[in-house]
């Protein structure tokens, strides 16, 4: 069953509605050749994690829209160790930076630092966070839009990198805001650094906010880019005031 929902998402090139459209109608994936599911498993060079699997990841069995698969590309334990999510936005001021640093700096090693590689915050990130995992919107063999990035060359030499599309499949927005729900959904703690309202991943982080997600946040006062994280933070989301704030919620 497992090696069928594999093909199934392969087939599908990790589109979570196209698959679950296909599971209503064939939920034993009966229409789904055995030996071909064998052979499309089996030229798979990356792991694959199922949610029939034990290693898969009771945070996302929490979800709404549980992923049906993903690809796992590195150390696969990780998915098993405290984690952290750094959201933050596409510009990052000298404050945001110094915040960033200073925090991961005092972060235990088996600590890991998930983001989603959007430029900014979160790819500056990279440089100073000691375990790092990266959720990607594209397949580990078409990261090209991720290669313009600056500081992207740092990310590629993280611990483990996850997508829910399979290896060639290329960017998709709609795959883009589906990896910050995974992200934020299997971290203990979101950090948010200055996030902009009009950012769409902000609807996602209300929600989690809402429902009591540990979530920390550092506004940059001296930018417009704020008035996402303060919202967060009217919604209960705690104002991140040194790194202990994040430690206590591991």
């Amino acid at each position: 069953m497992r090696e069928k929902l594999i093909a199934l998402s392969m087939v599908k090139k990790g589109d979570w509605s196209e698959i679950h459209r296909f599971l209503r109608k064939d939920r034993k994936l009966s229409s789904i050749d055995d030996a071909v599911a064998c052979q499309l498993v089996d030229q798979l060079k990356y792991e694959a994690v199922t949610i029939f699997d034990q290693s898969y990841p009771d945070a996302w069995k929490e979800m709404s829209k549980p992923p049906f698969v993903v690809y796992l590309n590195g150390s696969s334990q990780l998915l098993r160790q405290n984690i952290i999510a750094i959201i933050g936005g596409k510009l990052a001021s000298e404050t945001t930076k110094q915040s960033v640093r200073f925090l991961l700096g005092k972060l235990p090693n088996d600590v890991c630092v998930m983001t989603g590689l959007e430029r900014g915050v979160e790819v500056y990130s990279s440089e100073y966070a000691k375990r790092k995992i990266a959720c990607l919107a594209s397949g580990f063999l078409a990261d090209e839009l991720y290669q313009q990035h600056r500081g992207y060359a740092k990310f590629t030499e993280a611990d483990l990198l996850i997508s829910e599309l399979p290896p060639t499949a290329k960017f998709d927005l709609q795959a883009y805001y589906r990896a910050y729900h995974l992200l934020a959904e299997l971290s203990q703690v979101v950090c948010v650094f200055e996030l902009a309202s009009f950012d769409l991943r902000v609807k996602y982080l209300n929600y989690l906010a809402e429902v009591g997600k540990s979530m920390v946040v550092l506004p940059d006062k001296k930018t417009k880019h704020t008035a996402g994280g303060l919202g967060l933070i009217n919604l209960g989301a705690k104002c991140l005031l040194q790194p202990s704030d994040v430690l206590a919620l591991l």
